[in-house]
């Protein structure tokens, strides 16, 4: 599907050895989750709007993709934040795990 080309892109970029592309790829990780959870008709603006009013009946990994989203908003909000590939790694894994469960990963 279109998500899986994207969710490759993303992929490769945490096999740089450039911080840059890890933060790129935590930054293109989180529209795709935005996007997705918003062609699933969760109500809300933006990504921190449908988090917050979505439970864990509806999305069992909520609380997995806040803690990516928190990450996500570190990167976007100081550019001299520095992340540990280990970190990017574990967001990127919680994004996936919720895009598995919103049925758009193949």
């Amino acid at each position: 599907g279109k998500y899986d080309a994207r969710w490759k892109e993303v992929r490769e970029h945490l096999t740089s050895f450039r911080e840059a592309e890890w933060k790129f790829a935590l930054i293109e990780a989180d529209k795709l989750a935005e996007v997705a959870l918003a062609e699933a008709g969760f109500p809300g603006e933006t990504i921190g709007e449908r988090m917050t009013l979505i439970t864990p009946d509806q999305l069992i990994s909520i609380q997995d993709l806040w803690e990516a989203h928190k990450m996500r908003n570190i990167i976007a909000h100081d550019p001299n934040y520095q992340v540990k590939y280990a970190e990017v790694r574990e967001a990127i894994d919680r994004y996936e795990k919720a895009l598995r469960e919103l049925g758009v990963l193949g």
